[in-house]
C-alpha cells in the first residue's frame, strides 16, 4: 500500500496539473525532539507538488472524504472518485503518520505525508473490500469477472457499471461483484452499443462520460424497445437541482449524487430489482395489463400491449406459435426473448401459454361453458393437456375453477 500511497497522490496531481506544468515529488528525512520519551524521533516526508488551480480553502477540510469531489463545473471533467485519497489517508493514519494537504503561494497545491523511519509498515487497512489500489487496475482488468471465493453461492442478477473513473469503476464492481454478475465499460457509446445484448437488471451510470454522457445514453435507452425496460441509476457530481431534473426527465429511475453513501446505493439498487419482481408477480396473476404499472416505463407497457394483443388475435389458433409471434412484432428473436423475460420472467413459450390460460379463466368467469370447449376456444387441441396446464397456472383443475367461480 504505500507505492498506492505515492501513486494516488501523483495522480491526482496529474489529473489537474494543466498541459506544460509542473508536478514534482521531494522525499525529506527530518529529527524532531520527542521530550516525552527523551530522544530524537525520525521522520520521513513526502512532498506532492503540482502546479494546477489549487483547491478551495474552504474544500480542503474534505479532501480525504471518500467520494468527495470539489464543486467546480469547471473542472467536473478532471474530477476522480474521491476514493484514491481516502485510501492515502486510512494507510498513513493507520500507520500513526499524517498527511496534510496546503495551496502553493503562487499557484497549485502540495500534498505531504508524514511517517515515522524505521517503523515496520502495517499494509492493511480496516475495509479490505473498499481498500482498492488503482495502480494495478485497469479498464481491461475491470472488463474481466469477477472472481470470488463463494462460488457456490447464486449470482442475484446482472449489474451493468458505466462509469469512467478507473477507482469508482474498480469499487463498485469489488463491492456488487460478490452478490451479482458485475459487467464495465468506461465508454457512453461502448455501453449503447452493448446493453441491449447484455440485458442487465440494473445499469449503474455516471453522467460525465466520453464517446456518449449519461444523459443521451439514458434517453436512448427509454426511448428504445430494446432498452426501455432496464432500470437506470445515474450517478453525478452536480448537486443543482437543475441537473437532478434533467436525469430524471431523461428517464433515469433514480439520481444519486457523489459523495454519495455506498448502502445508499445497494439500497436503490435492491428495491428497482424487487419492484420489478413484484411485477412479474402481480402480472402473472392478471390478464389484463393495468395502465398505471410504476414498475415499467410507457414504452414497455405498449411493448406488452401490443404483445398481448396479438396472442389474443391469434388465440384459437393452435398453431400459432413463437416464430409467428416474433414475426408479428418486427422485432428480433433475442431482443424480445429478453425483454419478455426481464418484465414477466417467462420465456416466449410460457408467456404464449400463460396468456392462453388467463383468457381461458376469464371466459370460465363468464359463461358456462364446458371444459374442453374453452380449451378449443384458446389454442389448446388436448382438454388433457389443457387441464393440466390450467392447473399449474392456476393452481386448481379447470372443473374446480368453475364450481368456484358459479358456486
Amino acid at each position: 500500500l504505500m507505492a498506492t500511497v505515492v501513486y494516488n497522490l501523483i495522480s491526482n496531481s496529474l489529473k489537474f496539473t494543466p498541459e506544460n506544468g509542473k508536478l514534482s515529488i521531494e522525499i525529506e528525512g527530518a529529527g524532531v525532539s520527542d521530550l516525552s520519551l527523551d530522544n530524537q524521533l525520525s521522520w520521513v516526508i513526502i512532498r506532492v507538488k503540482d502546479t494546477g488551480p489549487g483547491i478551495p480553502e474552504n474544500e480542503i477540510g474534505n479532501i480525504f472524504n471518500r467520494f468527495y469531489q470539489i464543486k467546480d463545473a469547471d473542472k467536473e471533467h478532471l474530477a476522480g472518485s474521491g476514493i484514491g485519497l481516502s485510501i492515502v489517508k486510512e494507510f498513513v493514519d493507520k500507520n500513526g503518520g499524517s498527511v496534510t494537504v496546503y495551496n502553493l503561494p503562487v499557484k497549485g497545491c502540495c500534498f505531504e505525508v508524514k511517517l515515522l523511519a524505521g517503523q515496520e509498515v502495517e499494509e492493511t487497512i480496516d475495509e479490505p473490500e473498499t481498500s482498492i489500489s488503482v495502480k494495478n487496475v485497469t479498464d481491461a482488468d475491470l472488463t474481466q469477472p469477477f472472481e470470488t471465493d463463494n462460488k457456490d453461492i447464486p449470482k442475484q442478477g446482472k449489474i451493468f457499471i458505466v462509469e469512467d473513473d478507473v477507482e469508482l469503476a474498480a469499487y463498485l464492481k469489488t463491492f456488487f461483484g460478490e452478490q451479482f454478475e458485475t459487467f464495465y465499460v468506461h465508454d457512453g457509446l461502448k455501453a449503447w452499443e452493448m446493453v441491449a445484448e447484455l440485458n442487465p437488471d440494473v445499469m449503474v451510470c455516471d453522467v460525465m462520460l466520453p464517446g456518449l454522457n449519461g444523459m443521451e445514453l439514458c434517453r436512448r435507452m427509454k426511448k428504445s424497445e430494446n432498452t426501455s425496460h432496464i432500470p437506470i441509476i445515474m450517478l453525478t457530481a452536480k448537486t443543482e437541482d437543475e441537473s437532478m431534473v434533467e436525469g430524471l426527465t431523461s428517464g433515469a429511475d433514480s439520481y444519486l449524487v457523489k459523495p454519495f453513501n455506498i448502502n445508499v446505493l445497494a439500497a436503490q439498487v435492491t428495491s428497482l430489482m424487487k419492484s420489478r419482481e413484484i411485477f412479474r408477480t402481480r402480472f402473472s396473476k392478471q390478464f389484463v395489463l393495468e395502465p398505471t404499472e410504476e414498475a415499467i416505463t410507457p414504452m414497455d407497457e405498449k411493448f406488452l400491449k401490443k404483445l398481448i394483443e396479438i396472442i389474443d388475435t391469434n388465440m384459437a389458433d393452435a398453431s400459432f406459435d413463437v416464430p409467428q409471434l416474433i414475426e408479428a412484432m418486427h422485432m428480433s428473436h433475442s431482443i424480445i426473448l429478453k425483454k419478455v423475460k426481464s418484465l414477466t420472467g417467462l420465456s416466449l413459450v410460457e408467456f404464449i401459454r400463460s396468456m392462453r390460460i388467463k383468457k381461458a379463466a376469464q371466459i370460465f368467469r363468464q359463461d358456462k361453458l364446458s371444459v374442453s370447449e374453452v380449451g378449443f376456444m384458446v389454442g389448446f387441441s388436448d382438454p388433457k393437456y389443457f387441464s393440466k396446464c390450467f392447473a399449474k397456472e392456476m393452481g386448481k383443475k379447470p372443473t374446480e375453477y368453475i364450481k368456484e367461480m358459479h358456486s
